[in-house]
């Protein structure tokens, strides 16, 4: 493969997208689509042929001498093959840029054949390196320091000013970005999670997302996923029910789990919905009786039981649910980001879920001062008035709304500049990046 580094990484995305293109089939339709999975698998043998990855191609040919009989006869993919392709899509995804090996080969013969099928793996969520973070922090800091030089020394040029708040504005723009990570793609994989969960319950589930246009940080991205896998997978098993139960509800056989995600002032908020048969408040009193434990009068704070540490209605742990750990853990981790979780229910109708975690997208416009070494900043809307004292010796005291006056020893006004703050920190009133300085600033209330 010397020299052909480039040609691998394309097949590897190729291959990719193909498996992925299955996988939603597989997933979303059952695998209705068996022409689309054979040529899919036909297209793969071909390349790997190409690029000499041998076993490759086999294990492609395999699915290939699975598949095409029944496309030919437009016969319908059986429920039980699908999971078996699953995990063949996982093992060839694992191996994507590299041929397979002998073992491997054996692997997949036994899963086709129904012998030897592995629960899938985690999706894993795609970091920027650490020397990425680290070149684009250096030069945003060393941009901005350039931009206010510009900015203190030309001032009265508006258009030169204009274009340097662009750049400024885009650099930020560019720093959030790959600071970030879409929700959207935090909950990537989540169509299999379900359908995976439901037909180890014996049940029909159809997943849904409308998380567009919501980042979170990549620090705490993974966190969230596994807090709403935890809440996925109650709602699969405790909420959404079996298909007669549904039908005798005068419900369509498939359930629905949903997950959205909104900015909304200040705070992300994410709901998982499902339209099952909804928490019943008695069975949560009577687990409570039974366990000696007093029980809240008010119906919310009820409801707020099952995140206590290994409560659950459940009498036997089974592998989707009644082990009592999960609901607790998500409620923990939360808290933990200043965030807050709470739910709605309503019988026979479903349940939703509901998190909100502080954004660390807040941009407030303050004046940023300095006495001594230290800089500190105010924001412009808690400012009453400013006094300017000795001009010789650049004392001046700020005024602000709420009564406070703080007094300055060293006068440096900069004017108006962008910060964000950092909702995460304990100290609630530490700015971590204010434009220029790059240092956590204290902002002054």
């Amino acid at each position: 493969m010397e020299g052909l580094e480039d040609i691998v990484e394309l097949f590897k995305q190729e291959v990719s997208e193909r498996l992925s293109r299955v996988e939603e089939e597989l997933v979303k339709n059952s695998g209705k689509d068996i022409e689309l999975i054979y040529r899919e698998f036909h297209t793969i043998k071909g390349t790997s042929q190409m690029l000499g990855f041998e076993n490759y191609a086999k294990a492609a040919h395999m699915v290939e001498d699975v598949v095409k009989p029944l496309w030919k006869a437009n016969a319908s993919l059986p429920s039980e093959f699908i999971p078996r392709l699953l995990s063949v899509i996982d093992i060839l995804r694992k191996r994507a840029g590299e041929d397979l090996s002998d073992d491997d080969i054996k692997k997949i013969d036994s899963v086709l054949k129904g012998e030897d099928i592995e629960e899938s793996e985690e999706v894993s969520l795609e970091i920027v390196s650490e020397i990425d973070k680290e070149l684009l922090e250096r030069v945003v800091d060393e941009s901005e320091r350039i931009l206010f030089t510009i900015y203190r020394k030309y001032r009265s040029d508006e258009e030169l000013l204009r274009r340097a708040g662009f750049l400024s504005d885009s650099l930020r723009e560019l720093y959030w970005q790959l600071e970030t990570v879409s929700l959207q793609d935090v909950i990537k994989g989540f169509d299999r999670l379900v359908y995976e969960e439901a037909s180890r319950e014996g049940k029909i589930v159809r997943f849904e997302s409308d998380a567009r246009g919501v980042r979170v940080k990549k620090e705490i991205a993974s966190f969230i996923r596994d807090a709403l896998i935890h809440i996925v997978k109650n709602a699969v098993v405790h909420g959404i029910e079996k298909p007669e139960e549904r039908e005798r509800a005068g419900k369509s056989k498939e359930g629905v789990v949903r997950i959205s995600g909104k900015v909304s002032g200040k705070k992300i908020v994410i709901e998982v919905s499902d339209d099952g048969r909804g928490i019943d408040p008695e069975k949560i009193k009577k687990k409570l009786e039974k366990l000696g434990k007093e029980v809240p009068k008010d119906e919310k704070e009820l409801l707020m039981v099952i995140f206590e540490p290994f409560f659950s209605t459940k009498d036997k742990a089974d592998l989707g649910g009644g082990r009592g750990v999960g609901l607790s853990s998500v409620k923990t981790f939360i808290e933990s980001i200043g965030g807050m979780i709470s739910l709605e229910t309503t019988k026979g109708k479903g349940t939703v879920f509901r998190i909100e975690v502080p954004s660390e997208r807040v941009w407030e416009r303050v004046i940023v001062l300095r006495s001594g070494k230290t800089f500190y900043a105010l924001r412009i809307d808690d400012i009453e008035k400013v006094n300017v004292g000795n001009e010789k010796f650049g004392s001046m005291e700020a005024v602000l709304k709420n009564g406070k006056v703080y007094r300055f020893d060293s006068r440096v006004l900069e004017d108006e500049l962008a910060v964000i703050e950092n909702p995460f920190s304990a100290l609630e009133n530490v700015a971590f990046w204010v434009n220029f300085l790059g240092i956590p600033v204290p902002v002054l209330r």
